[in-house]
């Protein structure tokens, strides 16, 4: 629903990265489903809000494989 806060969770595609001690993780989240979700707004740029903080925690999960 438009203007509502939702909790999302999704898969990534499976990569394999060495992430040393100080390396950052980018993370860029756009809208390109258009064969499974219908378009909002239907015209005009699209605005995602990431909530964070208080109530609204955001998070990133990795999965860590020890050397």
């Amino acid at each position: 629903t438009p203007g509502e806060v939702a909790e999302i969770n999704f898969d990534l595609f499976p990569i394999s990265a060495l992430l040393r001690t100080g390396h950052r993780i980018r993370i860029a989240i756009a809208g390109a489903d258009q064969d499974t979700l219908h378009r909002i707004p239907i015209s005009g740029d699209p605005l995602i809000h990431i909530h964070y903080g208080g109530v609204y925690t955001s998070s990133l999960e990795l999965p860590v494989i020890e050397r």
